[in-house]
């Protein structure tokens, strides 16, 4: 973790996990790894009910006050077989229209997902310098010989998958 003088800071390492005791095995933990990507985003998601073949979300303010409209992405599944299919007709960062393909009027449930990037890194660079984290009192030469013997360990693994 680096952490500046204004206090902004990342952190970053190999797997970013979460773990939790297993409810029904006091014996075992479960892990879950974060999903990655090359931008910091956020996401919503939920359950929301056409009615005469129309629904609008509404996006909480968390989300509004945090979120690029630039490049936001909205999926939708129906819940019902009897569907003629879903549009999103409009999207906003305060929500979305949704509208039952082909002038439907259906009334049933379906799930939705939302993605954008966070305004503040909308230009989250992925490809960086190896050494743009180091301190200026790290030795340079031991930080890359580390890096060296590291990328070959994941070599190996990644060869005996």
């Amino acid at each position: 973790m680096v952490v500046d003088a204004a206090g902004d800071g990342v952190v970053f390492g190999d797997v970013k996990t979460f773990r939790a005791p297993d409810p029904h095995d006091p014996r075992t933990d479960i892990w879950y790894a974060s999903i990655e990507g090359p931008e910091a985003a956020l996401y919503l998601r939920g359950t929301a009910k056409l009615a005469g073949g129309r629904a609008t979300i509404t996006f909480p303010d968390h989300f509004r006050n945090l979120a690029a409209a630039a490049g936001m992405t909205v999926q939708l599944t129906p819940l019902s077989s009897d569907s003629k299919g879903l549009a999103v007709v409009r999207k906003g960062l305060d929500g979305v229209e949704v509208r039952e393909l082909h002038n439907g009027a259906g009334d049933y449930e379906f799930d939705w997902r939302v993605e954008a990037a966070r305004k503040e890194h909308v230009n989250f660079r992925v490809v960086r310098p190896w050494d743009e984290m180091l301190s200026s009192d790290e030795d340079r030469e031991k930080a890359w010989q580390a890096r060296l013997k590291s990328i070959e360990r994941r070599k190996m693994r990644a060869a005996a998958d």
